[in-house]
């Protein structure tokens, strides 16, 4: 955290640059990503105040982001802001991962900027399961586990615990009981 113009500013594991056609999209992908997997997100519908500066708000966000997600789409591809914000992302060596939510090509500055960029295709085969691979995508970029991981860490050691507590019972429960009235299977 550090101080700017005497608000704190966080530092943030990805800057979302969308189109505010996509929207209802970015905010579902920015929930998800957050609530479900513990990264922490920038988007400028939420993380700009009124009164602030927003080209300067963007450019340090992009700034302090480890990501960049474009979230591609027929929109976000006729933009005029979004090549801004990716040259920006550019200029500061951040990761890009172009997030495709529809059949929309990249053209002109975008198209030449992200060549041989691997994207993500969000149309197949459902959304929920890219938005996991683009969550392991920042994982990876930023080191940082995915909240599921410990979480799904814990829940198998639960699971294996309560699977030797069940085997044990049956075990102990077939030993009880005369050896005519157990079926074998």
């Amino acid at each position: 955290k550090r101080k700017d113009f005497g608000k704190e500013v966080r530092k943030m594991d990805v800057f979302i640059s969308y189109s505010f056609a996509d929207q209802k999209d970015a905010e579902e992908i920015v929930n998800k990503l957050t609530n479900e997997y513990g990264i922490s997100c920038w988007i400028c519908t939420r993380d700009i105040a009124k009164g602030d500066m927003y080209k300067r708000e963007i450019t340090q966000a992009i700034e302090e982001a480890c990501v960049v997600v474009l979230i591609q789409s027929k929109s976000a591809v006729e933009s005029d802001q979004i090549p801004k914000e990716i040259s920006i992302a550019l200029e500061e060596e951040k990761k890009i991962i172009p997030f495709r939510i529809d059949s929309a090509k990249l053209k002109y500055e975008l198209r030449y900027d992200l060549a041989g960029v691997e994207y993500i295709d969000a149309t197949v085969p459902t959304i929920d399961q890219r938005i996991y691979d683009l969550a392991k995508s920042i994982s990876d970029a930023t080191g940082k586990p995915l909240k599921t991981e410990s979480d799904l860490g814990k829940k198998h050691a639960y699971l294996k615990s309560s699977r030797m507590t069940c085997r044990y019972w049956i075990l102990y429960s077939r030993s009880s009981f005369p050896p005519s009235r157990i079926s074998s299977r």
